[in-house]
């Protein structure tokens, strides 16, 4: 079950608005508000796609803050075009990386770009909830020894204290599912790079090694049953707003769409806003500069 609703907060409305509404506004009117018609239209024409159904989860879908799920579930996905413009840098981002990885040669590796992996299993003791969880990872190197290393990229803008656990937990489950995926072929994930692109350029790195995932990986497993069971829980409205497993994630409430929405004490009082980053004339080159950076495997 997706979020078939989709509605945008309007900045010089003051209120949510839907596709139709916005499209008339910026195309008929004299745009009233503060955003470019390119990035509006970007944001509704570029739905999210690790939006949840009750069978089909994505990575990022089970790493979103369980009370943004909710509030979705309530009031229908929203777009806070304030606080969304790191998803429209993050497209630039892979188009660039797509044309740099192809122009890219390196001896004794190959490159794999932005493909879904995915492996199903049961989430009940009775065998009878079968669900699918897939992932995408922005690049994958295969090495010479036919080890992975996943590297993923992120364009968040507050990066003092990156980087995140749960991009961690996220570099960890796209090596669960391909080994999984895998495993008759002996597959071995060996190393995962996270790569900041906001304002000061960071580079995580993560060592992979045999013990690490064979302690990581059970609880790993669990701790996904148990997010999937939550977000069915929440998509099936068996769940309320007081309950205590929707405590927000304090890094997801910089960007959150529903931030004015969330009552929960935990919420993160600070939000970001990266309207600055719209305006830039060359962010092409900028973006491509940094990535050209981060080719160092």
């Amino acid at each position: 079950m997706k979020f078939s609703r989709t509605f945008l907060i309007c900045p010089y409305f003051k209120k949510k608005v839907d596709k139709n509404f916005c499209f008339k506004c910026f195309h008929n009117w004299e745009n009233p508000c503060q955003f470019p018609k390119p990035y509006l239209q970007f944001l509704w024409e570029n739905p999210h796609e690790d939006l949840v159904e009750k069978e089909d989860f994505s990575v990022t879908s089970i790493l979103r803050c369980p009370m943004q799920i909710y509030l979705f579930n309530q009031y229908g996905y929203i777009i806070d075009p304030t606080y969304s413009s790191a998803s429209v840098i993050g497209k630039l981002n892979h188009f660039a990386l797509e044309t740099i990885i192809k122009n890219y040669e390196e001896k004794d590796k190959k490159f794999v770009i932005e493909r879904k992996f995915n492996i199903s299993f049961y989430i009940d003791k009775e065998k009878k909830k079968k669900v699918r969880l897939w992932g995408k990872p922005d690049l994958i190197i295969v090495n010479k020894d036919k080890s992975l290393v996943i590297v993923d990229w992120k364009n968040t803008f507050f990066v003092n204290f990156a980087p995140f656990k749960k991009h961690l937990f996220q570099l960890y489950t796209y090596a669960f599912i391909l080994e999984t995926r895998y495993k008759s072929r002996n597959v071995k994930v060996s190393k995962g790079i996270i790569y900041y692109l906001g304002e000061k350029f960071k580079r995580a790195e993560f060592d992979f090694s045999e013990n690490k995932k064979k302690i990581f990986f059970p609880i790993l497993y669990n701790w996904i049953k148990y997010r999937i069971s939550l977000i069915i829980e929440i998509l099936e409205n068996k769940i309320n707003y007081s309950d205590s497993r929707l405590m927000p994630s304090p890094s997801d409430c910089f960007y959150c769409s529903v931030y004015d929405l969330c009552k929960s004490p935990f919420k993160n009082p600070k939000r970001i806003e990266v309207n600055n980053i719209i305006e830039e004339k060359n962010i092409e080159n900028l973006l491509l500069k940094k990535l050209k950076k981060a080719i160092i495997f």
